[in-house]
């Protein structure tokens, strides 16, 4: 049985962050704009993992095309990948608020990727007006 040392555990800490950082980044800038309260460990935990391999994977790829026999530093690779986590989760909330999008999503699925009704009754462009009626009887 091969005993671990303590300073390769302390070097392989970054490639574990590597497969962490960009997905927990994404996920807490995604929920901060959607206004998503997530609360479970698990939730962060997994998802975070399976973006961050997402985004790793697509850097490594788009790396390896640009320039072939070439590797990037691992600190710079953690970096660059957090930094398209954090973009990509201004991307995707823009595309999610297309007025496109939620027309296409109500025809087809019959549903609003709102999970507030506000957010799908007011129209903070044109302003909205609510009136309530009260039945009341003395």
């Amino acid at each position: 049985m091969e005993v671990i040392c303590i300073t390769e555990i302390i070097d392989e800490i970054p490639r574990l962050l590597q497969y962490f950082i960009s997905g927990f980044i994404f996920l807490k800038t995604f929920c901060f704009l959607k206004a998503i309260k997530e609360n479970e460990v698990s939730f962060i935990t997994i998802w975070s993992v399976v973006i961050s391999f997402l985004i790793t994977s697509t850097v490594k790829l788009f790396d390896s095309i640009i320039i072939p026999n070439h590797n990037l530093w691992l600190w710079a690779e953690v970096l660059i990948c957090s930094l398209i986590g954090f973009v990509s989760a201004f991307i995707i909330y823009g595309l999610l608020n297309l007025k496109l999008f939620s027309f296409l999503l109500n025809k087809i699925t019959h549903k609003s990727i709102n999970t507030d009704i506000w957010k799908d009754v007011i129209d903070y462009d044109k302003g909205t007006i609510l009136k309530v009626f009260l039945k009341t009887e003395i």
